[in-house]
C-alpha cells in the first residue's frame, strides 16, 4: 500500500486500489478537508474568475476605524483590478447571542485544561501564579452548569450555520481583522478579570474573528493596508468551509500584486529611526 498515491488510511469503505482521491472523513471525525491538495501549488498564478463578497458592516454596532474601511474596500478594488467578479454583502449575525455562549464555552473549555494541566504536573493551580484574567476565566467555567454548557454548545452550531450560509455564495469574502486597527502596547490589560476584559478589550475586537472559529471556515489576514503611524492593518479574507486551495490561490494573486515583504515598520530595527513605508 505504501507505493499507492492513495494509500489507504480507514476515510473510505472500500480499501483501494481507487480511482479517485479519497475524500470521506474518519467515522465520527468532525472536521476534515475533503481533499489533500498542495498548499504550494495553490500559490501558483491561476486563471480562474473569483465570486467575492466584501463587507464593512459591524455586527456589533460599533464604528469602524475609517483607515481599516479603506483597507478592505481598497482590496476589494484590487480583486477587481485582478479580474474577479466583487460585490458588497451585508455580513450580519447577532453578535450578542453568539458572544455569551462562545465566551462561555471557552471558560468551560479553559477549566478543564488546567485541571487536566494540574493533575498531569501533579500540582495544583493558584491564583497567585496567574493572571486575574486568567484566573477568573477558570472561575466561571467550573461554575457553569451542564445544561448551561449544552445551550451554550446548540448555540454556537446554530449561529455556524448561519455564518457558513451568510458567506456560501462567495468563493472568498473580504472583511476587516480588527475594526479599529492595531491597539497600543498594554491595552490587552489581563489584570482584569475576564469579564471586564471581555467587555473593555476583547468583544469589540473579535467581531469580525469569533465567527469563523465558530464556524471552522479557513481564514487569513494579509497586510493590505496601512495605518497614519505607518503600521500595517490586515484585511481578512475567508473562504467556503474546506476552501482553503482558494483562499491561499487568492492570497498568492494579491501578495504579487501588492508586495509586502519589504516593508519595515519606522520603528524596526533592520531600519534605524527612518523606516521604509
Amino acid at each position: 500500500m505504501a507505493a499507492n498515491p492513495h494509500a489507504y488510511r480507514g476515510r473510505c469503505a472500500t480499501p483501494p486500489p481507487c480511482s479517485t482521491r479519497c475524500r470521506a472523513a474518519i467515522p465520527g471525525e468532525p472536521y476534515y478537508i475533503r481533499e489533500r491538495p498542495s498548499f504550494l501549488d495553490s500559490t501558483a498564478p491561476a486563471n480562474r474568475r473569483l465570486r467575492i463578497g466584501f463587507s464593512l458592516n459591524n455586527p456589533r454596532g460599533d464604528a469602524n476605524s475609517a483607515v481599516v474601511d479603506e483597507a478592505v474596500c481598497d482590496a476589494a478594488r484590487l480583486c477587481g483590478a485582478l479580474g474577479h467578479e466583487v460585490e458588497p454583502f451585508n455580513f450580519d449575525y447577532d453578535f450578542e447571542d453568539l458572544w455569551r455562549a462562545y465566551t462561555g464555552t471557552i471558560r468551560v473549555q479553559t477549566a478543564a485544561q488546567f485541571d487536566d494541566h494540574a493533575k498531569a504536573r501533579g500540582i495544583p493551580n493558584k491564583a497567585s501564579e496567574m493572571s486575574a484574567t486568567i484566573w477568573t476565566t477558570i472561575e466561571r467555567g467550573r461554575a457553569t452548569s451542564a445544561i448551561q454548557h449544552s445551550r451554550d454548545i446548540e448555540a454556537m452550531r446554530r449561529h455556524s450555520r448561519h455564518i457558513a450560509t451568510l458567506t456560501s455564495r462567495y468563493d472568498v469574502v473580504l472583511l476587516p481583522v480588527l475594526p479599529q486597527g492595531t491597539r497600543p502596547l498594554g491595552y490587552y490589560d489581563m489584570s482584569k478579570d475576564i469579564d471586564a476584559y471581555d467587555a473593555s478589550a476583547m468583544g469589540e475586537d473579535t467581531v469580525y474573528m469569533m465567527p469563523f472559529n465558530v464556524s471552522g471556515q479557513p481564514a487569513l489576514s494579509l497586510p493590505l493596508g496601512m495605518d497614519r503611524s505607518g503600521l500595517p492593518l490586515g484585511v481578512q479574507l475567508v473562504a467556503r468551509p474546506a476552501g482553503e486551495p482558494t483562499l491561499i490561490e487568492l492570497a498568492a494573486a494579491l501578495e504579487r500584486a501588492r508586495p509586502w515583504y519589504d516593508r519595515r515598520a519606522p520603528f524596526h530595527a533592520a531600519n534605524g529611526a527612518s523606516g521604509r513605508f
